[in-house]
């Protein structure tokens, strides 16, 4: 009888024997299907790179693996199928890897980049596109994936401006015209960043003159979007809308969906910045819509941002809260810091009006230290102005008058309109509460101008209803009223509800200071019904108090 130990050592040398054979056996078959594929299919190849790309892995012929997962990944990509994109370079760089050809394993990381680029993944774009320069010798190329890693960080990280002028530096004008451009074009957008809008547009016009000889839909879409936002930002909402419209039509034209979501987005902006609430809110369902059909996670996280605003200024509050849950979500998959700010900016905003101090405190002045980590003066002055309207709703004159005095400070010398169109009557009420009159006075009157130039009749409104007020305390009541009647009316034909409701309150403030009761409580209770309907909680109260006032009278 044989020894146990023999026995075994007998048993698993034919184990190891036919798990080989069978092995053998698997890649033969994989290898004859991949040839038959080949075969059968030539015609329609295309539809059969997956499956290729596996056979030939599988029957260990790399070269083959590798030629047919890179095919698979750039099909899939075109269509948007970014999961099987990804796993189909994942493949080709695995195959790469396998025959030692680094330049290859560039080519596959560079295009694992570009796949995270278009879902919005910037910092997973940075990745690939770095492991990529490490095994890249040509200048030309190294050009490229400079300009590439700064096109990544170009949404709000500040690294992205060196590396995108180091691009500048060695791309090729002749040959590599299209990086040229949008390199330019995105070197405006830090200039936008940092409140010198002015300058950036010159650089966005330079960059279109490049890039309409080739009509390359990125490129273009890059300097349309960086036109109409740079155009936003001066409060020049008419010049925003065209651009924006520019380049939906453009997007549509080349079938390049990615145009047509930045396009929509620009859209919604500017429209909720004139008080157009509902067509604001159709553009942004547009924008999400296009997004989720791409799978371009950052467009979908700007859309529920921008919807937040249009429901703010429409004053669906908690809806508001909710749509910008879902924008903080994706910044944190997405990494876009400086959006993450602006949708908690706006979350402070909408906490500050539910009477959720803590909570809005908290958050507003995280948006402050975070806006003053990431940088650029706009992204800074926004911050500024939440945490100054936290205080003016609370009433808080001393503390809001010196945040406004930082905001102006930091604004100082560019040309951003914006955030004073936004902040300006607010800003007004602050230095009038402190007794600065002429600084007040000033001050509102160049947010109607303001307004008026920008064409936003939802501003102009809240600035008149501002201005009524200081009026109405001057007991100048003719002109009081004429403001507050226009107030009223715009708001009113806009939907801006919340601002109906305090221009109605300031309205019925004004009446019963001339003594016309039935007239005062007319206006404040109706403004504390829509106080009540928005769940403006601490407008609730003071028109509660004034109501009761009215009634003991």
């Amino acid at each position: 009888m044989p020894e146990p130990e023999y026995t075994f050592k007998h048993a698993l040398t034919h184990e190891v024997a036919y798990g080989s054979l069978l092995h053998e056996r698997r890649r033969i078959l994989h290898r004859h299907v991949g040839d038959t594929i080949e075969r059968l299919h030539s015609e329609r190849a295309e539809e059969w790179y997956g499956q290729l790309a596996r056979h030939f892995i599988e029957c260990t012929d790399l070269a083959k693996g590798l030629h047919y997962a890179l095919r698979a990944g750039d099909r899939a990509a075109r269509l948007f199928a970014h999961d099987e994109a990804l796993s189909s370079y994942e493949r080709a760089r695995t195959c790469a890897e396998g025959l030692n050809l680094p330049e290859q394993s560039a080519v596959a990381e560079q295009a694992i980049g570009d796949v995270q680029q278009r879902r919005g993944m910037h910092a997973l774009a940075v990745e690939a596109y770095q492991r990529a320069s490490a095994h890249v010798v040509s200048r030309d190329r190294r050009a490229l994936l400079k300009f590439k890693i700064g096109r990544a960080y170009a949404f709000g990280d500040p690294r992205g401006v060196d590396f995108l002028q180091a691009a500048l530096r060695e791309l090729d004008p002749m040959t590599q015209a299209i990086e040229v451009a949008q390199a330019t074009a995105l070197i405006g957008r830090y200039h936008h960043y940092h409140a010198q809008h002015a300058q950036a547009v010159a650089l966005f016009e330079k960059a279109r003159q490049l890039a309409e000889l080739v009509d390359d839909p990125e490129t273009l879409m890059h300097i349309y979007v960086g036109l109409a936002g740079a155009f936003y930002q001066m409060a020049r909402f008419d010049e925003c809308l065209s651009w924006a419209r520019q380049c939906v039509r453009m997007g549509e034209r080349t079938h390049y969906p990615h145009a047509v979501a930045f396009g929509h987005e620009h859209l919604a902006e500017a429209l909720l910045s004139q008080g157009r609430w509902d067509e604001s809110l159709a553009s942004s369902a547009r924008n999400a819509e296009v997004a989720e059909r791409i799978g371009q996670q950052d467009r979908l996280a700007w859309s529920h941002h921008d919807r937040a605003f249009a429901l703010v200024g429409r004053g669906d509050l908690r809806e508001a809260l909710e749509a910008e849950r879902i924008a903080l979500s994706l910044t944190e998959v997405t990494g876009d810091r400086r959006l993450e700010m602006l949708v908690r900016g706006l979350v402070a905003e909408i906490q500050t009006d539910l009477a959720q101090d803590e909570a809005a405190r908290a958050v507003a002045q995280a948006v402050v230290t975070g806006a003053d980590e990431l940088g650029g003066r706009a992204l800074r002055g926004f911050a500024r102005w939440i945490l100054a309207y936290f205080h003016t709703q609370r009433e808080e004159w001393d503390l809001a008058g010196d945040v406004f005095t930082q905001c102006a400070t930091i604004l100082e010398g560019t040309d951003q309109r914006l955030i004073p169109l936004y902040s300006g009557a607010f800003a007004a009420s602050v230095a009038w509460r402190q007794g600065r009159t002429e600084e007040a006075t000033k001050t509102i009157e160049a947010t109607l101008a303001l307004a008026q130039a920008a064409n936003s009749p939802h501003f102009e409104a809240v600035a008149r209803r501002v201005r009524g007020q200081m009026l109405s305390e001057q007991e100048l009541w003719p002109e009081a009223g004429r403001m507050l009647d226009a107030a009223v009316s715009v708001l009113e034909q806009l939907g801006s509800r919340l601002e109906l409701g305090r221009a109605l309150y300031a309205r019925g403030n004004m009446q019963g200071r001339q003594g016309n009761m039935t007239a005062a409580r007319a206006d404040v209770e109706r403004a504390h019904a829509i106080f009540v309907e928005v769940g403006a909680r601490r407008d609730v109260k003071r028109a509660a108090r004034y109501v009761q006032s009215l009634r003991d009278y």
